[in-house]
C-alpha cells in the first residue's frame, strides 16, 4: 500500500457566553502512541519525543490532553513542556502504574479549582475492567477557572477501549453523567481517542445521550483537510471510518474553523501513530485541537 501522510486536526471553536472582552484559548487532545520497542527505529518513543514536544511547543496550546501517556512518557514530557502543570493517574492503580489520559495546562493561565479521575467502568471510583472491555480505562477530569475572565472549563481527557463495543457505549454514557455531577452548569469540554467512528451507535450516545454534546468537527463553520485522524503510520486509509478521535463541548459553542493538518514534519518523520489536533478560542470561546 502506497504510504499516506494524514494529518492534524485543528480545531478552533468559541464558546460565547457575553460580550466580554474575548481572549485566545488553545486546547489539543494527542494519543501519542504508547512506548513500544516494536516500533519501527524512527517511530519509538526515544527518536519522536523530540519534535513531538516541538510540535506541541509550536501549537502553543492553553490545555493539552494525552493519551496512551506512560509513566515515562510523562515524565519526558514535563520535562519538554514549560509552562504547565500536569495531572495524571495511571490506568492500572491511579497512581504511577499503566497508561494515563494526562492532562496539562497552563499554569499563568488558569487556577485549578478541582480534579480527579474515573474508571469507565460499573466500578468508577476504584481500578476496575468496565463491562467487555480489553483493558482498564480511565478518565481525568479538571476544574478550571481562567484567571483573567473568571470563565470556569470542565476538561475531561479519556480513551475508549478499542475491543469491547458494549464497554464503548457504556463508557459514553457514563462520562457525561459523572461530568455533569461535578460540574452541572459548566462548559464542558471532552477529548479522546474513542476508538469509534460516527456510524457506531456509541457517537449518538455521545452527542445526543442526557446532556448533549456538539462535534467540533460537525458543527465547524470552515473545515479542511481530513477526516481520517486515525493513520497507523501511514498505513490506513484517509475516510470516514477511520476517524475515531473527536473533541465535544458543551451545545451553543461557536467553532470558526476545524482543520486537519499532515501529522508528520516536513522530512515525513511521524508524531504519532494517530494525527494531532489543535485549536483556538476567544474568551468565552475555545480553541480546541484535537490530535489522533
Amino acid at each position: 500500500m502506497a504510504k499516506r501522510i494524514f494529518g492534524i486536526v485543528m480545531l478552533l471553536i468559541a464558546i460565547v457566553f457575553g460580550v466580554q472582552a474575548q481572549t485566545e484559548m488553545r486546547v489539543m487532545s494527542f494519543n501519542i502512541r504508547y512506548l513500544n520497542n516494536r516500533d519501527s527505529l524512527p517511530n519509538q518513543w526515544v527518536n519522536r519525543v523530540d519534535r513531538l514536544c516541538g510540535y506541541i511547543d509550536e501549537v502553543n496550546p492553553d490545555l493539552l490532553g494525552l493519551q496512551e501517556a506512560q509513566p515515562r512518557q510523562v515524565a519526558d514530557m514535563k520535562k519538554h513542556l514549560s509552562g504547565y502543570e500536569c495531572l495524571w493517574a495511571g490506568r492500572e492503580n491511579g497512581a504511577d502504574k499503566g497508561e494515563a489520559t494526562s492532562v496539562f495546562y497552563r499554569k499563568e493561565r488558569f487556577k485549578l479549582l478541582g480534579d480527579g479521575h474515573f474508571w469507565l467502568s460499573e466500578t468508577p471510583d476504584s481500578s476496575s475492567f468496565g463491562w467487555d472491555a480489553d483493558c482498564k480505562r480511565i478518565a481525568q477530569w479538571v476544574l478550571l477557572q481562567d484567571v483573567t475572565t473568571g470563565q470556569k472549563i470542565l476538561y475531561c481527557n479519556t480513551h475508549f477501549d478499542h475491543i469491547g463495543l458494549t464497554a464503548r457505549k457504556e463508557s459514553a454514557k457514563l462520562l457525561k453523567q459523572k461530568l455533569r455531577e461535578i460540574a452541572p452548569e459548566v462548559t464542558m469540554i471532552i477529548s479522546a481517542d474513542f476508538n469509534t467512528n460516527e456510524a457506531e451507535e456509541t457517537y449518538s450516545l455521545l452527542t445526543d445521550y442526557l446532556y448533549p454534546v456538539s462535534d467540533t468537527w460537525k458543527v465547524a463553520k470552515e473545515r479542511s483537510g481530513g477526516p481520517a485522524t486515525w493513520q497507523n503510520w501511514g498505513k490506513e486509509a484517509n475516510t470516514p471510518d477511520n476517524k475515531i478521535d473527536f473533541i465535544f463541548v458543551s451545545q451553543g459553542v461557536d467553532v470558526p474553523k476545524a482543520v486537519i493538518a499532515p501529522s508528520c514534519n516536513s522530512v515525513g518523520e511521524y508524531y504519532s501513530d494517530h494525527k494531532i489536533g489543535r485549536a483556538s478560542c476567544r474568551e468565552r470561546v475555545l480553541w480546541v485541537v484535537c490530535v489522533g
